[in-house]
């Protein structure tokens, strides 16, 4: 398996890990709340019927940001009751979670008495013991440690969408690698055991790498690009250096002399001299 495959489906791994736990978090989220719902409720309806009343509506649980719910009862309940009744209702749904319950005022929303589930747990139920005058009060709830859990949970996610995004953009690069080593290799000439990069000015014989001039590039490029051809020197002299001002035919003949040397890491490549007409570069 090449890495390529073994990358792809690493990422499509990724990818379902991410999804399932998105998706999973978002239903465990709706399941909680639909809970805290109906327990919040019952508690409301028990303590009405403390308080004699078997009629008045419960309306509907309000969510307040991130794992938070009010209860707005707007009446008087006995608070001294309201621990033991949270907590049974709670159980009877299974919520085993840390909270904070505050009971506010119905018009200022300030808080006028609340406990703890660790409170509870305790048996320190604070100030249930105290007279108590009556008010119009709602009841707040908010999950503090599950709040973490999903600040936690979210991080989770972020790391794992991030690796997700690492992983693809490895993946676009691996593919379009080859797409660049092809493009590269376009500019080059195959001569023998050379490589030739023209665009570069480098000749290329396994590792070793010779750097060309600019008229040795333009010259060996010249004859490269007609390999097995007798070129006259006419011809040579006015297609290679025709725009750039005179060159007599001795230093052409120096240029040939070091295009030798420089291709004669492969034997089977020479210039030959073709008697009173020009060369030819044999392949």
């Amino acid at each position: 398996m090449n890495l390529k495959k073994l990358s792809t489906k690493g990422i499509v791994v990724l990818c379902l890990i991410c999804i399932s736990n998105d998706s999973s978090l978002a239903n465990s989220d709706i399941e909680f709340n639909n809970k805290v719902n109906l327990a919040l409720r019952q508690t409301g309806h028990n303590l009405l019927l403390e308080e004699k009343d078997s009629t008045s509506t419960i309306p509907p649980i309000s969510n307040n940001g991130t794992f938070g719910f009010t209860l707005k009862l707007n009446s008087h309940f006995n608070y001294a009751s309201l621990p033991n009744l949270v907590e049974d209702a709670f159980n009877d749904y299974n919520i085993t979670d840390a909270y904070e319950l505050m009971v506010k005022d119905c018009e200022t929303d300030e808080i006028l008495l609340g406990f703890n589930k660790a409170s509870v747990a305790s048996g320190n139920n604070v100030c249930a013991t105290r007279d108590q005058k009556e008010f119009c009060a709602n009841i707040f709830i908010q999950f503090s440690n599950k709040e973490n859990f999903d600040n936690s949970n979210f991080f989770s996610i972020s790391l794992t969408i991030t690796a997700v995004l690492i992983g693809l953009g490895f993946l676009f690069y691996k593919s379009i690698e080859p797409e660049l080593e092809n493009e590269n290799d376009s500019n080059k000439l195959k001569l023998g055991l050379f490589n030739f990069d023209p665009k570069n000015q480098i000749l290329i014989n396994g590792e070793e790498k010779l750097t060309l001039t600019f008229r040795e590039n333009k010259l060996l490029y010249f004859f490269a690009s007609q390999p097995n051809q007798v070129l006259t020197r006419s011809q040579i002299l006015s297609d290679v250096w025709g725009d750039e001002g005179v060159i007599v035919g001795r230093s052409l003949d120096v240029f040939i002399s070091r295009l030798r040397k420089l291709l004669k890491g492969d034997p089977k490549i020479q210039i030959k001299n073709v008697h009173a007409v020009g060369y030819k570069l044999e392949v």
